[in-house]
């Protein structure tokens, strides 16, 4: 059976692991970004689309911490990860998406794919 990646990034989102249990929660900054970025690099196939498949799960159902969701928004649109679309659409019907950060999250996914394919609205 494969890793629970919605558990395991939203673990790690949200500074729950053993490496980052004696840094304060107000000083993590990016930290956990980059170990949801370094274990989707180190993926492929269909390893990488359960990844992709969690993190669209994350933010289609809204009921993770505003936080995750903003960061995991943040991580698909650095990735531009063109799957997550159907899942930003359905965000983007609830109240989570009036909420800081995933407001400003949802604007920077939408310019950054905007940027990327300016034929697309």
């Amino acid at each position: 059976m494969g890793m629970d990646y919605y558990h395991e990034i939203t673990t790690v989102l949200q500074g729950k692991t053993a490496q980052f249990e004696s840094i304060p929660a107000d000083r993590l900054d990016w930290a956990p970004s980059s170990v949801v970025l370094a274990m989707y690099s180190a993926t492929s196939g269909s390893e990488r689309d359960d990844i992709i498949r969690a993190m669209g799960q994350i933010v289609a159902r809204a009921t993770e911490p505003a936080a995750v969701i903003a960061q995991v928004l943040h991580i698909a649109a650095c990735l531009d990860i063109a799957q997550l679309d159907p899942s930003v659409e359905t965000l983007q019907k609830t109240t989570m998406a009036s909420q800081e950060p995933v407001q400003s999250a949802l604007q920077t996914n939408r310019s950054l794919r905007r940027l990327r394919n300016p034929s697309s609205r």
